[in-house]
């Protein structure tokens, strides 16, 4: 019972200081960091110990399969090497060079210890970065790249720490043994992942039912995550490709009534996950408190200092010779040279977020009951460099952005204008496929429903809209032409003319308007 509303108080503490940080400067991830230093304090508290090997099957498959379906893969595929270079070069760059400092710093930390601290904070976290860099109109290159980057770099920094707990656990490793184990773990979660997607999609196509279709949806991460983890592949990149593929083919196999429910269950789920982590690792930091701050507290602040420097001086040193050298061997018209000032803003923003909590959290516990080697002065260490992180970074972020000057990308905007042009024209012309069957309906209702889109389309090609509300009189027509809309919209989705991101701006709008409209029972 006192677990349960321990559980119950967290939940509504998340709630709260979300609400809250909607009245700060400050972006929601730094809130509940912040919520959760403060909950570490509070007395009395009840202990909840979450066993390590559940930490990654509760909080990650949800978390990263909602990442993967918000991804635009378009933007994803044309900035492929950017993020790459950033995904697994600075991931384990970033590992090398805090393993190594961080051995010869701290006593009595062994090399592989060492190196698992490395492989927790190395990925930054796009939720962090993006819920701040969006509000500020940067480029939206700028945020495909990191938003792109926190979905591999996850997969290769807990590889990383995957073969040094490995290390730990069952001695040295050999350099071949190495390379054979990350071939079949990369490997098999690209291929496993692909086979979980292609089985949902099936699903999907063949199964109308809202409700049952949103069960799936649950399932999905978790259906890729578990079996992958446990044949020994990579269960990160499984979810994440799993959730990309269908993500890819949700226009097609989704119906409105669908992507409506789904959207407000995801929302839910991964604002409740992400506030629970902090929750969760304030009750953890208690005892971690306790235990790194009984013989001084200058020797750890100090190497959280020393930590939280290096991972952001080493963002800083990898992307600018990355971002132009590589150019000469190869490169993309698509992807376009950036500016140095783009660079910059990519490289200073690398906010540590959830995923390091969780990996911290998830170090396990040895033969006979003894903790991973240095498992409380590394989860200490991950929480101050997220901590640093998102509250130095996010405080001046704003000022780096309005110094840089950096140019706001209308491509999206204009291709949302082509997009609403291009509906407004496939609806006038189903219109005209209606009208002439006498038997759909009545001379005046046509002349009403083609004014109004010839109205829209005009106003369109002059950059303006016009909203409108249907009568019950014409509601399946109505009905007919949104459907006509959507099926230019998916054409030009299918053609590359729009990305993700205006795809579902305007579907959902035709979602809306066709559940509104009531004939659409799927």
């Amino acid at each position: 019972m006192e677990v349960i509303a321990t559980l119950i108080g967290l939940l509504t503490a998340v709630t709260a200081f979300s609400i809250l940080s909607r009245r700060l400067p400050l972006p929601y991830a730094t809130v509940m960091v912040l919520a959760g230093l403060g909950i570490s304090f509070v007395p009395h508290l009840p202990k909840i110990s979450i066993s390590p090997e559940y930490i990654f099957l509760l909080f990650l498959p949800p978390l990263l399969y909602s990442a993967a379906w918000q991804m635009p893969w378009r933007e994803f595929r044309r900035n492929m090497r950017p993020i790459l270079l950033l995904a697994v070069g600075f991931v384990i760059f970033t590992t090398c060079i805090v393993g190594v400092v961080m051995h010869y710093v701290l006593p009595g930390l062994p090399w592989a210890a060492a190196f698992a601290l490395g492989a927790i904070v190395s990925p930054p976290d796009a939720v962090a970065a993006t819920s701040i860099t969006q509000r500020l109109g940067v480029p939206r290159r700028a945020i495909i790249i990191l938003e792109g980057e926190s979905l591999i770099n996850d997969a290769s920094g807990l590889t990383l720490l995957n073969l040094a707990v490995l290390a730990v656990v069952s001695g040295p490793l050999t350099v071949g043994h190495v390379s054979l184990q990350v071939l079949r773990i990369v490997g098999g979660g690209i291929a496993f992942g692909l086979v979980v997607g292609w089985i949902v999609a099936w699903i999907h196509r063949r199964v109308d039912d809202p409700m049952a279709e949103t069960v799936v949806t649950l399932i999905t991460p978790f259906a890729a995550f578990l079996p992958a983890e446990v044949l020994g592949l990579s269960p990160i990149l499984s979810t994440v490709v799993a959730g990309l593929y269908v993500s890819r083919l949700a226009p097609h196999i989704f119906t409105p009534r669908l992507r409506q429910r789904s959207r407000a269950v995801w929302n839910t789920i991964t604002f409740i996950l992400n506030g629970l982590v902090f929750g969760v690792i304030g009750l953890e930091m208690n005892a971690v408190f306790r235990d790194v701050f009984e013989k001084s507290w200058l020797g750890p602040l100090g190497y959280a200092a020393l930590l939280s420097v290096l991972v952001v001086a080493a963002r800083l040193i990898w992307i600018f010779p990355t971002a132009y050298f590589p150019r000469k061997l190869f490169s993309s018209q698509k992807e376009g040279r950036p500016s140095w000032r783009e660079v910059l803003l990519v490289g200073y923003t690398g906010m540590r977020g959830v995923i390091s909590l969780v990996a911290a959290l998830s170090l396990p516990l040895m033969a006979h009951g003894s903790e991973f080697p240095g498992r409380r002065i590394i989860i200490f260490l991950t929480f101050v460099v997220i901590l640093v992180t998102l509250l130095v970074q996010s405080l001046t972020l704003p000022s780096l952005v309005r110094h840089l000057h950096l140019p706001h990308s209308s491509e999206t905007d204009r291709e949302e204008h082509a997009a609403r042009l291009r509906c407004a024209k496939a609806a006038l012309q189903r219109l005209e496929e209606l009208s002439k069957e006498p038997q759909q309906a009545e001379d005046e209702t046509m002349k009403v429903l083609q004014k109004y889109y010839q109205t829209r389309a005009n106003e369109l090609r002059d950059s303006d809209e016009q909203n409108g509300n249907p009568s019950k009189s014409i509601r399946r027509i109505r009905h007919e032409l949104a459907k006509a809309q959507q099926q230019a919209l998916l054409q030009m989705y299918d053609q590359d003319e729009i990305d993700e991101e205006v795809l579902n701006r305007i579907t959902n709008g035709l979602d809306l308007e066709m559940l509104r409209l009531g004939e659409e029972e799927g």
